[in-house]
């Protein structure tokens, strides 16, 4: 009986546990694609500038 209750709130713990770093890669994700949409609009301004250049 003490076996069960102790594998059971160690299964507990590990699942709240699990969860937490779960929502802390999400929370990276989201800042990743915030990075790289930032990355794409400078590197469009870029591409631009540099047409112009060759252009003249």
């Amino acid at each position: 009986m003490t076996r069960i209750l102790f594998l059971s709130t160690l299964l507990t713990l590990f699942t709240f546990t699990r969860c937490k770093v779960e929502k802390t890669n999400q929370q990276i994700i989201d800042e990743a694609v915030k990075h790289q949409s930032e990355a794409l609009v400078i590197g469009a301004s870029v591409d631009t500038m540099l047409e112009a250049r060759f252009m003249q």
